[in-house]
């Protein structure tokens, strides 16, 4: 049993159900997670919620967070999860570090729905490739997981561009030489001893 508190929301997280009180009982903000944690419901992406006033409720996704599974095991999945989400129309922003908004058991399942929003051109994939690729998967293989994946062309662009922009943090270390202020240094020197 959890209990988390946060200026705005109040979660329980019980064995078999999730009770999440919204604080300030801002309805139109209660209601649009409601309607895209029901959306995303009919597609299997996460469990059916009920609207009590400013509670949600719905079961608990069994299994456990992203964060505290080997990546490499899972990372197809999660390309999957994401292109399914964009189908759906729903764009999750905090699915750029997935580490606690998924859910790995017998399949993978998004949670946490309050910061996205319902959309005509999501970018689910184009915020999951990052993070993948900063997980130290092989660009080729996802570049090839996301061409075959089912999501809407803007999202397969944007995920593909970040795939071409992608340079490995071991390139970014090695830095070129100063060498503009000892030339600097070396004509200073060399215009007053003449």
């Amino acid at each position: 049993m959890i209990l988390k508190k946060n200026p705005r929301n109040a979660v329980f997280v019980g064995e078999n159900i999730v009770i999440k009180y919204r604080r300030d009982w801002n309805l139109r903000k209660i209601f649009n997670e409601f309607l895209l944690s029901w959306k995303a419901s009919l597609h299997g992406l996460t469990p059916t919620p009920v609207l009590i006033g400013p509670i949600i409720v719905r079961r608990t996704a069994k299994g456990i967070p992203l964060a505290k599974v080997e990546t490499k095991k899972v990372w197809r999945d999660l390309i999957e999860l994401g292109a399914a989400l964009s189908r759906a129309g729903i764009d999750h922003k905090e699915v750029r570090h997935p580490g606690y908004h998924v859910i790995v058991g017998d399949k993978l399942q998004i949670i946490d729905l309050e910061r996205g929003k319902l959309t005509r051109r999501p970018k689910n994939l184009s915020r999951i490739v990052p993070w993948l690729l900063a997980q130290r998967i092989n660009p080729d293989k996802i570049k090839e997981a996301v061409e075959a994946a089912e999501a809407p062309e803007n999202d397969k662009k944007g995920a593909l561009e970040a795939i071409k922009r992608w340079k490995p943090v071991e390139g970014r270390r090695q830095r070129a030489p100063r060498d503009h202020q000892a030339k600097a240094d070396s004509s200073v020197r060399s215009s007053g001893s003449a």
